[in-house]
């Protein structure tokens, strides 16, 4: 069973978490912007299956809207252990995929554009979390520059550093200024996989329920409760 938890525009939500830049912290988040909507969609259902689900959730949500869609895979030139070698061979196998390649003095970013097809790259079988970590951004692509050295940058290194991504109200202004929304991946308390997409876009979610790609919705305040099983 999918759950989603629909806050439009976001709500304090102390179940999610949030970064603040000043102090390199990452807490529960308190953020609250108008501008902005938070979509977190639970897995309650076999493990095994959960993989599809937001498969057929991503490609649903793309058809309903005609978004255009990229993934960022970003990982550290020098993975654990100063493996800088290993980080080459990730370079190497993601270039041999078709993914564009954007080299800064301590990141490499990967690119790859969603075509008609499945979001493949979502399958967290095929691509190691110690590789890297995936977002996937919807809207008009932002050059890969600007996520290195633009207003994202102290998200996106937390992440390849951390192998976890926590967005920031930076991060999120950028999303607003931009049109722009993302998603990524998450766990609840109890190891539910989840995925949570935040930004401008306006997600169809009557009609993803009615479709039964979601199986329940709660909304406003109630959005936390997804995370703690209702």
């Amino acid at each position: 069973m999918l759950v989603c938890g629909q806050e439009e525009p976001i709500q304090v939500n102390e179940q999610v978490y949030a970064l603040t830049e000043e102090t390199g912290e990452i807490s529960l988040s308190r953020i609250q912007n108008t501008c902005i909507n938070r979509y977190s969609f639970v897995w309650l259902g076999e493990s095994s299956e959960a993989v599809n689900a937001f498969l057929r959730l991503l490609q649903s949500i793309r058809n309903s809207m005609s978004l255009n869609a990229t993934w960022f895979l970003v990982w550290l030139k020098d993975l654990e252990g100063n493996n800088r070698i290993r980080s080459l061979w990730v370079r190497s196998k993601r270039h041999k995929e078709g993914w564009s390649i954007y080299e800064s003095d301590d990141l490499y970013i990967a690119s790859k554009q969603v075509d008609n097809g499945e979001p493949q790259p979502f399958d967290p079988l095929y691509y190691d979390w110690r590789d890297g970590n995936l977002l996937l951004i919807f809207g008009n692509t932002p050059p890969t520059h600007e996520l290195v050295n633009g207003p994202p940058s102290y998200s996106i290194r937390l992440m390849a550093q951390q192998k976890r991504f926590v967005p920031s109200q930076q991060f999120l202004n950028w999303l607003a200024e931009n049109q722009l929304s993302v998603g990524y991946e998450e766990r609840d308390v109890v190891g539910h996989m989840a995925f949570i997409i935040v930004g401008t876009h306006r997600l169809p979610i009557d009609n993803l329920r009615k479709q039964g790609v979601i199986h329940d919705v709660k909304t406003g305040t109630e959005a936390s409760l997804v995370w703690t099983n209702f």
